[in-house]
């Protein structure tokens, strides 16, 4: 039965468990007791959700098959990074139920709360991998974990409060029969005589003999990759930001000391990003904008007549004013001394166009909210993305990355404002500004192009940026980054004053870097430092709000 499968695997690892936390062997069993339902009940929730069930999932797919509790703890670093992991875990795949399976499963054993919260971090892991092990998969998820609300698990020798746990969340007359009768083979109850004082050793506890039976092949990793998998799937997912993902590191001492494979920055490409391709516009002269190396010079053509030129400025940016153009379709292009350089852009000149090709240097309306650059469905180089407009002066706005927030910016006096997008994963990208209320202001559209591949000559030397400013309020996922030089950066996480990750970010062929949290609802802080500087002071300390 599953509910024996999972009890008899936990009760085998009631002692390693009370080794490492420095308590009582009873009283992590009725910790164990009362919150593993909890936590069962919390993940069934979750598996109702496509979104949930996937999260779940993942973490099941990526941990590796424990052969038991204590060969788990034996692992090189193996007690650490349990309750890393559980740690990391815990927000999003208990969701909103995490605080209370906390709260109730320290009522009902008298432990006191740190120790639940040791313990209970190092069992989720070893729970989703038991699981996985007894047949949970993706097709059978919910009807799996709904068919075990409300059970207790087979703990031999519980106490008073574990029984008193396991009756809070048991199944009302009439629910399916209860799946935990005595195990023939296991020793029979014994009833409680300790105390629960939890027992904290002045001697350091020897470790315990290493187990080598029950060593299962099936998904078997060093601790390392499952547990960087583990911080990307709680920190928003690898596969929803970082590209490619042969460039991931691992959170480990010798990351960003290998010199074997330098990362070398990328000149921008050449590229229109005003007006948008294909659009019409007035006749008369029009202000053309674009993308390019930093430093290179621009020649703007119509036809086979040059007739603007332009220098891309530090940012990799450029602008150009060209000449009236005749009426019809009509082909500008850009070239650089780089043979590669070269860019096109095709508008229609029409006497019936509103004056649209021309981006004004000042709103026409004071005050009036508006999207001035990207244009709409404008196509965009790799690397960051600048997007500009007008509002009314002071106003805050928050920008969005489809569902994710990239945090906000405020309107200057003049009532122009504008955000750099860090590194936007190539494909179609939309942009949405709203008020922090929620109400959209408005939405553009745009194509984000893929990052150029091979070495580049020179190496990454930007002034290192951050997107995200100190005291800023969030809705999760959300996404901060920039650019910067040297190899790259290393995101660390802190609730409090406990580090609950650590990222290493490589940065791209832009010398972008970006970075996708997901930590759950509270206050949240990041360090950014030097990639292979863990020590180091950190280069920027933000402080966020996540709603």
């Amino acid at each position: 039965m599953v509910t024996e499968g999972l009890g008899t695997f936990f009760e085998a690892g009631v002692s390693a468990l009370a080794r490492v936390v420095g308590a009582d062997s009873a009283l992590v069993r009725r910790v164990l007791a009362a919150g593993l339902p909890r936590q069962l009940d919390a993940l069934a929730d979750q598996a109702t959700g496509a979104e949930g069930r996937a999260h779940l999932l993942e973490a099941v797919n990526t941990l590796p098959a424990f052969g038991s509790v204590e060969a788990a703890l034996n692992e090189s670093g193996g007690a650490q990074n349990l309750e890393q992991a559980g740690e990391l875990l815990t927000p999003p795949l208990l969701g909103e139920q995490a605080a209370a399976v906390h709260r109730q499963t320290v009522q009902d054993t008298g432990a006191a709360p740190e120790l639940v919260t040791r313990v209970l971090a190092l069992a989720l892991p070893l729970l989703l991998s038991r699981m996985g092990q007894l047949g949970l998969n993706a097709q059978n998820a919910p009807e799996w974990l709904g068919g075990l609300r409300g059970q207790p698990l087979l703990l031999s020798s519980l106490g008073a409060a574990a029984v008193a746990g396991a009756t809070a969340v048991s199944p009302p007359p009439g629910a399916a029969p209860n799946l935990t009768a005595p195990d023939p083979h296991l020793p029979a109850a014994q009833p409680d005589t300790t105390t629960t004082t939890v027992i904290r050793p002045t001697e350091p506890v020897p470790p315990a003999p290493v187990v080598t039976t029950h060593q299962r092949t099936r998904r078997r990793r060093p601790w390392w990759p499952w547990a960087l998998l583990l911080l990307l799937l709680t920190l928003g997912g690898c596969w929803l930001l970082q590209r490619p993902s042969g460039q991931e590191t691992a959170p480990a001492p010798s990351v960003g000391t290998d010199s074997a494979s330098p990362v070398t920055g990328a000149a921008t490409a050449l590229a229109f990003t005003f007006p948008a391709a294909g659009e019409t516009v007035a006749p008369g002269p029009l202000t053309v904008r674009g993308t390019g190396p930093a430093g290179a010079q621009v020649s703007v053509r119509s036809g086979e007549q040059e007739v603007a030129t332009a220098t891309v400025n530090a940012e990799g940016g450029w602008e150009a004013e060209v000449p009236d153009l005749a009426a019809g379709p009509q082909t500008l292009v850009a070239q650089t001394a780089d043979p590669e350089g070269r860019a096109e852009l095709n508008v229609t000149v029409d006497e019936a166009a509103p004056v649209t090709g021309e981006a004004p240097a000042e709103p026409v309306t004071p005050g009036q909210f508006s999207i001035t650059e990207p244009a709409a469905n404008a196509s965009v180089p790799a690397g960051a993305v600048t997007l500009r407009g007008t509002g009314q002066a002071g106003q805050t706005l928050e920008v969005r990355e489809g569902d994710t927030s990239l945090g906000s910016v405020q309107v200057g006096d003049d009532g122009a404002w504008s955000f750099v997008v860090p590194s936007p994963a190539a494909g179609a990208q939309t942009y949405t500004i709203q008020t922090p209320a929620g109400e959209t202001l408005g939405t553009v559209a745009v194509t984000v192009a893929a990052l150029a591949t091979g070495a580049r000559e020179q190496r990454c030397t930007e002034t290192f940026t951050l997107s995200i400013s100190d005291g800023q309020q969030v809705r999760e996922p959300f996404r901060f980054g920039g650019v910067g030089e040297g190899q790259g950066y290393s995101v660390t996480v802190r609730r409090g004053d406990r580090p609950i990750g650590r990222k290493n970010i490589p940065l791209d062929a832009t010398c972008g870097w970006s970075y996708q949290s997901r930590p759950g609802p509270g206050a949240i802080t990041y360090e950014v430092r030097p990639l292979g500087l863990p020590d180091a002071e950190p280069l920027r300390t933000i402080n966020l709000t996540v709603r």
